[in-house]
């Protein structure tokens, strides 16, 4: 019974650890417990190895598959808040009339609130998720490139900015250099930590019962 409390409880840490790997990357989570988001991810990781193998087996064709997986990657990047809003809003109302002079507003651009121009500027990149189509390997990835060259930019350890142009980031954001930043203003950068292939992409939800 021991052993079996003991593996129990490090399969727990596993993915508790996991989860807060994906926390890191995807700070925008609509889950924000790491156990949860783990869970809910594996069920999605499992409906799109069936939708791999259904297509490898013939059981639907290109087209439908295609749907399908762009259904499936659409409600992975909304939990994971891996999206960028195109018209953020301030909450505050636009002064315009309605009508012509609102649908021609560069203000609100017809919405009626005030646009936040400043949040579509400053927003990180998304990650490069995807779904892989081949059923001999997981379904839920990051591109190999991205998790290689991608860092974590951390202020009073939250994190501010997941993505490969930090520097960029930096010299946009602040007046001053990236070293300024890490000694004086309590920032902090780290490599990206999550389970990985043999081909270096990222994995999203593994199997972690596979190594408990």
């Amino acid at each position: 019974m021991a052993t079996t409390t003991t593996k129990r409880e490090q399969l727990y840490e596993q993915i508790r650890k996991h989860g807060e790997d994906l926390l890191r990357i995807f700070p925008q989570a609509t889950e924000q417990d790491p156990v949860k988001l783990c869970k809910k991810l594996r069920r999605m990781e499992t409906e799109g190895e069936r939708q791999a193998v259904a297509y490898c087996n013939g059981d639907h064709d290109m087209e439908r598959h295609e749907t399908l997986t762009d259904q499936l990657l659409a409600r992975v990047n909304k939990l994971l808040g891996n999206t960028r809003e195109y018209q953020p809003k301030t909450g505050a109302k636009c002064g315009c009339k309605q009508g012509l002079v609102r649908d021609n507003c560069p203000t609100c651009e017809g919405t009626g609130q005030v646009v936040d121009f400043r949040a579509i500027r400053t927003a990180p990149p998304t990650v490069p998720v995807f779904i892989n189509s081949d059923p001999r390997g997981h379904a839920l990835k990051i591109r190999d490139e991205w998790v290689r060259d991608a860092q974590v930019l951390c202020r009073d350890g939250r994190t501010v900015y997941v993505g490969t142009k930090l520097e960029e980031w930096i010299h946009r954001h602040h007046s001053y250099s990236v070293v300024h930043a890490l000694k004086h203003e309590g920032f902090t950068i780290k490599s990206v930590s999550i389970h990985r292939d043999w081909g270096g992409y990222g994995i999203i939800a593994p199997d972690l019962t596979e190594n408990s």
